[in-house]
């Protein structure tokens, strides 16, 4: 290579590893800027050396950046989305557990604590028939049955509407999901597009992906998804091997039915088959499959056959009013003649329709006019107590109620469905705190990989900032040179 040539190679070297240190420091910087940006992966900049052939030989002429390369581990990826679906489950569950539990302490005060507990009231009911069975002819006594059950039919009907609002509110947790998956499904496919026009032009697009990355995070905490990017640089989901987006396109999800809600494809008339997220956790809920009607007793209350925990309360506390119900029915209403049933004569009458069941149990209307029509006997005979007494005794007879097969009393009972759920409330927060503290864990290492270290990124940055000031003395070498050949050429 002759003297010029070395010269202009000289200026090309400088050049190159000027530009390129200028633009590794502005990696950095960008680095430095996005330390607390959430989603964001710290980046380095990938130079190459740059040859060309001479006589025979390859000749370098400096360095050029090949690529921003993003710092990210696409196994971490895949753990942390598997492990966010887990715990995105266990959260909807736990959550809904916590706000049963506050709601049912607010019905479950202890006897002689307060009147308005569901224990107390239940308790008043049946002493009030046993302090009528004292005097069958009580005017006083008759008053004090009406008005004790009023308030145990009026304490249920509460229990009824809370578990109904909850009910009701998994219902829109569902709505409002799909809503999501639907919203950032669409974003995603924009950012599909973006990141396929910028690197089909050569232009970075590694902020680009790590936006799309963070939106595929917050799906997988929503729906079981899976990510598989192409080789144009776009990603796909897929739900269960059913395609959500696919490149700068995406299939939306719909919530059918009012009850009986469904979440189905659009468009394809099938479920979304829901294995994880908070979405399937909040569809167990807002389902109502499984709700029993109870219509004779004892019935036995199971507390394992629910995917739903509301769905299980519900049918304790539906099992514990109609059982109730029931049995004061089947006592008031005995005739020693053997007479025909006639549900017109119950104390407990359905308040629409014709079946009793939690929320739907109302006090006859004709002993709600008349409360003296109150019959404490079943024959009419003056001083006769039957009725009023075996009433009064059903708050500690354990031939009505059942929990897993096992018989118990009134209170008994109720106890057994309030333990149940402090246990499940118990087991949904150990696995909500379990499922977190893996994600919490996968997430530290993705940190430790990907995110910004202040000190790190300042140690880089002095080292570009040399390379700049070696490649900008290089070139101030080469202009001296140059300089001094000029003038010696110009001395001729």
């Amino acid at each position: 290579m002759g003297t010029v040539g070395t010269i202009w190679s000289g200026y090309s070297v400088s050049y190159a590893g000027m530009s390129t240190a200028q633009r590794s420091l502005g990696v950095t910087s960008s680095n430095l800027s996005n330390t607390n940006t959430e989603g964001y992966t710290r980046k380095r900049a990938v130079g190459e050396e740059v040859c060309v052939s001479g006589s025979g030989n390859a000749v370098g002429i400096g360095v050029n950046v090949q690529s921003i390369l993003r710092i990210r581990n696409q196994f971490l990826d895949l753990q942390y989305r598997q492990q966010n679906t887990q715990t995105g489950y266990s959260q909807g569950k736990n959550a809904l557990l916590e706000n049963l539990q506050e709601v049912v302490d607010e019905f479950n005060a202890p006897k002689g604590e307060t009147d308005t507990g569901l224990q107390q009231t239940m308790t008043d009911f049946f002493n009030s028939w046993t302090e009528l069975a004292k005097d069958p002819s009580s005017a006083s006594a008759k008053s004090s049955v009406l008005e004790t059950a009023d308030a145990l039919v009026g304490t249920f009907n509460e229990i009824s509407t809370t578990l109904q609002t909850f009910r009701e509110s998994m219902a829109d947790n569902v709505r409002d999901g799909v809503k999501d998956v639907n919203t950032l499904a669409g974003k995603i496919t924009e950012l599909n597009q973006r990141i396929l026009e910028a690197e089909t032009h050569n232009v970075e697009a590694s902020d680009l992906r790590d936006a799309r990355d963070l939106l595929i995070d917050k799906v997988s905490g929503l729906v079981n998804v899976t990510a598989s990017e192409q080789n144009n640089g776009m990603v796909n989901l897929y739900v269960n091997g059913i395609s959500l987006v696919n490149g700068n396109t995406a299939r939306e999800m719909e919530v059918t039915g009012n009850t009986d809600l469904k979440v189905q494809w659009k468009g394809l008339d099938e479920n979304v088959s829901l294995t994880g997220g908070s979405l399937k956790a909040y569809m167990e809920e807002a389902d109502p499959a499984g709700t029993e009607t109870v219509t004779a007793i004892p019935h036995d209350w199971q507390t394992t056959q629910n995917a739903s925990a509301l769905t299980t309360l519900t049918n304790g506390l539906n099992d514990l009013a109609t059982t109730i119900a029931l049995a004061v029915n089947k006592i008031y209403n005995m005739d020693p003649a053997n007479a025909l049933y006639d549900a017109t004569k119950d104390f407990f009458q359905p308040a629409s329709g014709s079946v009793m069941k939690l929320g739907n149990i109302k006090v006859s209307d004709t002993i709600k006019a008349d409360y003296t029509t109150i019959k404490a006997n079943s024959d009419g005979t003056a001083g006769n107590n039957d009725v009023a007494k075996q009433i009064g005794a059903v708050l500690n007879d354990g031939q009505y109620f059942k929990c897993d097969g096992i018989e118990m009393t009134l209170g008994t009972f109720y106890s057994s469905a309030i333990s149940w759920l402090g246990t499940a409330g118990d087991t949904a927060a150990a696995e909500y705190n379990t499922q977190s503290g893996l994600l919490t864990q996968i997430e530290g290492q993705r940190k430790d990989l990907s995110a910004v270290s202040m000190d790190e990124e300042m140690s880089t940055m002095l080292t570009y900032q040399h390379a700049y000031s070696a490649s900008a003395r290089v070139m101030n070498v080469v202009d001296t040179l140059v300089a001094g050949l000029i003038a010696d050429l110009g001395g001729r």
